[in-house]
């Protein structure tokens, strides 16, 4: 911490800085594709050709213990992840339902093509 006294028409104020470097307040390192990030389910990846861009968007298949026979697709905004939905799908898949959740092409571990 460093005191700097700054001096003007009013008179002298004074002025307390702090610095730290950027390592020392880190939070986790996750990678472009929230490598570091872990998912409540095992995140599955869908590989496709999109205006000429290979690309894939990942996504949660979470099965139920005792199926029904049907399947919901969750589907978020732009900006949220898959594992966003994790209390709907836990109380999904306890009803029996096959729970479907893709992240969105641009976000989380999906591609995030340039374009």
């Amino acid at each position: 911490m460093r005191g700097v006294r700054v001096s003007g028409p009013r008179g002298t104020i004074p002025f307390c800085f702090v610095s730290e470097t950027a390592q020392s307040n880190a939070g986790p390192a996750y990678g472009p594709e929230l490598q570091g990030f872990d998912y409540p389910y095992p995140v599955n990846r869908f590989d496709f050709t999109s205006q000429r861009l290979p690309l894939h968007m990942a996504y949660l298949d979470v099965k139920p213990a005792q199926a029904n026979g049907r399947t919901v697709v969750l589907l978020l905004g732009k900006n949220f992840c898959a594992a966003t939905w994790q209390e709907t799908i836990d109380t999904l898949a306890g009803a029996g339902y096959r729970v479907i959740a893709p992240d969105q092409i641009g976000f989380c571990k999906s591609s995030k093509p340039a374009q």
